[in-house]
């Protein structure tokens, strides 16, 4: 279990990829405010979304106890 939350640490540190493929919309969306409409095309920053400090505890911080569901590291800084 250490084996597998280190290795989830790893790649959450260093993805193996930056950016996602690219993804078309097939239908319109609002996402937060964001208006994706049918048609548009977009990609994900995976690296951006991995190291994100509103998702992620210290993200510069190789912390394996963040993938222990136990862990108070397991969720986002606002709890």
């Amino acid at each position: 279990d250490l084996m597998n939350r280190c290795f989830n640490e790893s790649i959450r540190i260093q993805p193996p990829l930056y950016y996602s493929t690219p993804h078309q919309m097939t239908k319109d969306v609002n996402c937060g405010g964001l208006v994706l409409r049918k048609g548009d095309v977009f990609v994900q920053g995976i690296v951006h979304m991995c190291n994100n400090p509103n998702e992620w505890i210290e993200p510069g911080k190789f912390m394996p106890e963040r993938f222990d569901s136990n862990s108070p590291f397991s969720l986002t800084p606002s709890g």
